[in-house]
């Protein structure tokens, strides 16, 4: 038995080599004989299976389905949670069937300082990419002012401005403006008005080009 034993050690490769030498060191120590052998032996005889590491899985990260936003459903819904009062007709013919993925940005607010022109307005803030907000994005702050709370948006009978792509891509002034019967939301084509100071217009983002007075 020795012998044969003597024949396997010769053929294992150094480091396994190292491995049964320490563990023959070991097995001299009654200590080490009284706790281990036991389990060394129910591991060659195959009822431990050996110990492999976790192996790590990419962790499945909750998607959400890019959020929906529809005219139909807020604007134009029979019950909403918005305290609306009245939709002008050029609105309802604008943006009835509009839909548009929410994108979560928060537009920033503008306070006019004269009468301006949309085309004005506009170029003063850095052109129409700079200028252009959702429908989604006039819903969300309305809601944050449901019943003319107060906030960024006026609430005294001075409009608050938003330019908005219509259902067919054309760019519409939406104009949202708060009475004591609630919110009157309307539309218009580009400079069909002049807007005095004292307004809010909101845009999507600053433009590099944008230089407040």
């Amino acid at each position: 038995m020795l012998g044969r034993a003597v024949r396997q050690l010769v053929h294992l490769p150094a480091s396994i080599l190292g491995l049964v030498i320490d563990l023959l060191v070991k097995l001299s120590s009654a200590e080490f004989h009284r706790k281990a052998l036991p389990h060394l032996q129910k591991l060659l005889s195959g009822e431990f299976p050996i110990c492999r590491p976790l192996r790590f899985l990419k962790p499945l990260l909750e998607q959400e389905s890019p959020k929906r936003f529809s005219a139909d459903a807020t604007f134009f819904a029979k019950e909403s949670v918005l305290k609306i009062a009245f939709l002008s007709d050029h609105f309802r013919a604008a943006f009835s069937g509009k839909e548009e993925q929410v994108t979560g940005e928060k537009p920033q607010a503008f306070s006019m300082p004269r009468t301006m022109t949309d085309s004005a307005i506009i170029a003063d803030l850095g052109g129409v990419r700079a200028t252009e907000i959702s429908l989604s994005q006039v819903w969300e702050m309305l809601l944050r002012q449901p019943k003319g709370e107060e906030g960024l948006l006026l609430t005294n009978g001075v409009a608050n401005i938003f330019y908005v792509r219509d259902a067919q891509g054309m760019m519409r002034a939406v104009r949202a403006t708060w009475y004591d019967v609630g919110w009157h939301v309307g539309a218009a084509g580009l400079d069909f008005y002049h807007w005095r100071d004292g307004h809010h217009v909101f845009s999507s983002r600053l433009s590099d080009t944008y230089a407040p007075e």
